[in-house]
């Protein structure tokens, strides 16, 4: 990530996740400290990350998801939208891990590094 900047546009990113054991993962981290974020992709197969480095409102969202945040006319077209049916529901299992140091850090790289 960038340092805060005047006029920064804010993006959003589309990533392709691969399910290791039906479980996705992501990780944010720095040279010393990170976010670990495990999901169930059952029902949650899309991931996006949401970056906005701009001045006063630096903030990032990653977000596991039933659907691409395209709307739903669009979801509908290109046969992407999820609905349920009347009493029908669904289960979503998150996992948000800290990683304190560099050590846990270099662990979780090795981790997704093996999957391939």
């Amino acid at each position: 990530y960038d340092a805060p900047g005047a006029k920064y546009a804010e993006q959003v990113f589309f990533h392709d996740v691969r399910a290791q054991g039906g479980f996705g993962s992501v990780a944010l981290v720095n040279a010393d400290f990170g976010l670990r974020l495990d999901w169930d992709m059952t029902y949650c197969q899309y991931f996006t990350q949401w970056k906005n480095v701009r001045q006063g409102l630096y903030v990032s969202g990653l977000e596991p998801g039933n659907c691409l945040p395209e709307g739903q006319t669009a979801a509908r077209a290109n046969g992407r939208l999820v609905t349920l049916e009347p009493g029908e529901a669904h289960t979503f299992v998150n996992r948000l891990s800290i990683l304190p140091n560099a050590d846990a850090i270099a662990a979780c790289e090795h981790e997704f590094s093996a999957r391939g």
